[in-house]
């Protein structure tokens, strides 16, 4: 068969990197074209992630790729809970909010106060944790309450590079299932709960599965080796892509991914749901494909990163 090359984006919480593959359609062959290291920014006393600086880089080592190969496609994985608000034209309102800002501890105790821990984990089956999307998006429900209501719609943080890259505004169901406010269960947001928290539904996008069709590469970007490439949803929470990797993993198998998060579990089937996971906080995450992630996170390489930052300076 004809050797096809894929453009691979994986940004994590402190580096990120775009890879190339190509595939003579029995190996696969992988080296890195860019590799940055990101911090996030202060602005006005808020985390936010450095969005121009992490698209530069992106764009960047995507141009460099399309200059050596023509690319059949592009995906981007990244770290989930994490999103960007958009306006009515379509642009991107501030740099995404990061998952550590303190507003969410905050929103975390007033929710909990409202619904109660057991009745949201019934709701969802995800973990319950301030660094949820659910706590951010109760956050600027009570503390701006105007952005949400002028906002359009949001996109998880994968999926504000896949727009950036093609123009959609549907947001990736694994990143989706990181977010606290996705009805496992039924693979859909939990339009019950949030009707209880009052968020505004215009602002919940489509969910789209694995594997869906963005369409090409539009902007500057789109010439040479990129100028017919296509945007093809991967499993864009990077550990559903990590675990994709696992063989067998299906088949009665552990996994530990450790990155930022140590994230310790297997893959089910169908969500789990019940006292037990409830008592232990164990997380139902999508799978790629059509499976779960049944989890817990752990801390992981964080404190050794804040370790380094603290002694930097």
């Amino acid at each position: 068969m004809e050797k096809l090359t894929i453009g691979a984006t994986d940004l994590g919480a402190e580096s990120g990197r775009v890879a190339r593959v190509d595939f003579d359609g029995s190996r696969l062959d992988l080296s890195v074209v860019r590799r940055f290291p990101h911090s996030p920014t202060d602005h006005n006393g808020r985390s936010h992630w450095n969005l121009g600086f992490l698209w530069s880089e992106i764009s960047d080592g995507l141009s460099e790729l399309g200059s050596e190969a023509t690319v059949r496609s592009v995906g981007v994985d990244t770290f989930g809970v994490d999103y960007g608000l958009f306006d009515s034209a379509g642009a991107l309102i501030e740099d995404p909010l990061t998952y550590r800002e303190a507003a969410r501890s905050t929103a975390f105790d007033r929710v909990l106060a409202t619904i109660g821990r057991e009745e949201l984990y019934q709701h969802t089956g995800s973990q319950v944790a301030p660094i949820n999307t659910l706590f951010a998006l109760a956050a600027d429900q009570h503390l701006r309450p105007e952005l949400l209501k002028s906002a359009s719609y949001f996109l998880m943080l994968a999926d504000v590079f896949h727009h950036k890259l093609s123009g959609s505004s549907v947001t990736e169901y694994t990143m989706v299932s990181t977010s606290g406010i996705c009805d496992m269960a039924q693979g859909d947001w939990a339009w019950e709960l949030i009707e209880m928290l009052s968020l505004p539904h215009h602002l919940f996008p489509e969910v789209a599965k694995p594997g869906t069709k963005l369409g090409r590469i539009i902007g500057d970007l789109a010439t040479g080796g990129l100028s017919a490439t296509e945007v093809i949803l991967p499993a864009a929470h990077d550990t559903a892509s990590a675990v994709v990797s696992i063989p067998d993993v299906d088949k009665n198998c552990m996994f530990i991914s450790s990155g930022t998060w140590s994230l310790v579990g297997m893959v089910t089937p169908s969500p789990v749901i019940n006292a037990d996971t409830f008592r232990f906080n164990l997380t139902n995450e999508a799978g790629f494909p059509d499976n779960i992630r049944l989890l817990r996170n752990l801390m992981g390489l964080w404190m050794l990163q804040e370790c380094r930052r603290t002694w930097a300076s």
